[in-house]
């Protein structure tokens, strides 16, 4: 399992000029092209759900990341709360990811989301 697996994913789903890849549509302040993506994600704090970060290495059920993508935004509390907005599943005016790919990044996460290699 390497990031490069994952980054695959992300570049095809989610860095594009509409969504996570510059600043000026990243949507979140989430950039998620190639050389951005690793650090806006692993161990930071989601903006939607401050306790969650986006991705807790060796814990996929406590990555914002993961809810996201598996579309369980309903199964974290601060999203079932009154009046708290909690986005939509990623990526957002899409199917979900297909389920081998769901699967890729949550074995990474499960695997202590290491970095990517030089």
């Amino acid at each position: 399992m390497t990031y490069a697996a994952v980054q695959a994913v992300l570049t095809r789903a989610c860095a594009f000029s509409s969504c996570h890849f510059t600043m000026a549509r990243a949507g979140a302040g989430l950039r998620l092209g190639e050389g951005d993506s690793y650090a806006a994600l692993v161990r930071v704090a989601s903006t939607q759900v401050p306790r969650l970060m986006r991705v807790q290495p060796g814990d996929p059920a406590a990555s914002w990341l993961m809810h996201k993508i598996d579309n369980t935004l309903s199964a974290v509390a601060e999203c079932q709360a009154a009046g708290n907005t909690c986005g939509t599943s990623m990526p957002e005016r899409s199917d979900l990811l297909p389920a081998a790919e769901r699967d890729l990044i949550r074995r990474w996460i499960a695997a202590g989301a290491p970095g990517p290699t030089p």
